[in-house]
């Protein structure tokens, strides 16, 4: 969402990506762009493989039962990570033109499909004088400042990296009081966080791809790990499998140990 005082402009740009959306076909409005303008409102569809596409459409598991196509990409980013190894991932661009010349007071981006996540990058726009601009003069741009890691308040404490991997951070808090630390980045769903070992909620606000997490006062480690639920579901069935495996063996074991009683 980005409002403010009405600006001219040729072309707007939306570079979004959808998570957990493999089921979503081909052709499917999963999003809808409004922008309004000092005539009247103007929407536009965003379309699964058409517009926009899964981030990790190039995955192993996901490309193999993705029921999309990929659309045209904005960014390419390849990524190393505990499920499907090394592959790319992708943030996808559409192109809306003026069709009627008239200024622009505010552009909003609303999900359409429930639990299935559309993640807005950037939001730009060409204007006469000047093209891609991301932020025009006298807006509010609902995106999430160019420091990845910060802490709100500011004068709360400090936060520092530890560890900065595809699929596990680890982030020092030292604060005087209770506060919010926030990264700003490219997230994917599956991520889980604690501090100090418990589990805390990731929250997201204003509709940004920041990750929020709520510290407490003191010292502590913040640990974010990527356990998508494929991983998970993975996980419990190898803990099964074992446990199936022990009670067999077990069994086995009690049977060639058993001498039948003589005649």
């Amino acid at each position: 969402d980005a409002r403010g005082a009405p600006v001219a402009w040729d072309r707007l740009h939306v570079v979004a990506f959808l998570g957990e959306a493999t089921d979503v076909a081909q052709g499917s409005t999963v999003a809808e762009v409004t922008l309004t303008t000092v005539t009247g409102d103007i929407r536009i569809p965003l379309r699964a493989g058409i517009e926009v596409a899964e981030w990790a459409y190039d995955r192993p598991d996901v490309r193999a039962r993705i029921a999309h196509d990929a659309a045209p990409s904005s960014l390419v980013t390849r990524v190393t990570g505990a499920v499907g190894g090394r592959y790319d991932t992708y943030e996808y661009r559409t192109t809306v033109p003026n069709p009627g010349g008239s200024t622009l007071r505010a552009v909003t981006v609303r999900a359409t499909v429930p639990r299935v996540p559309v993640h807005v990058t950037r939001l730009a726009i060409d204007t006469p004088e000047s093209p891609w601009q991301a932020s025009p003069l006298g807006w509010r741009d609902a995106s999430p400042d160019a420091a990845r890691l910060r802490v709100d308040p500011t004068d709360a404490g400090h936060a520092s990296w530890v560890t900065d991997d595809p699929d596990h951070l680890r982030i020092a808090t030292t604060m005087a009081r209770d506060a919010r630390i926030t990264i700003s980045d490219t997230p994917y769903p599956g991520w889980r966080a604690t501090v100090d070992g418990t589990a805390v909620p990731i929250l997201h606000t204003d509709g940004t791809l920041a990750r929020v997490i709520d510290v407490p006062a003191g010292d502590h480690v913040i640990d974010l790990e990527f356990m998508p639920t494929s991983v998970m579901l993975g996980r419990l069935g190898s803990l099964a499998g074992l446990a199936i495996a022990a009670v067999l063996l077990v069994r086995g074991g009690r049977s060639r140990g058993h001498v039948p009683p003589a005649a």
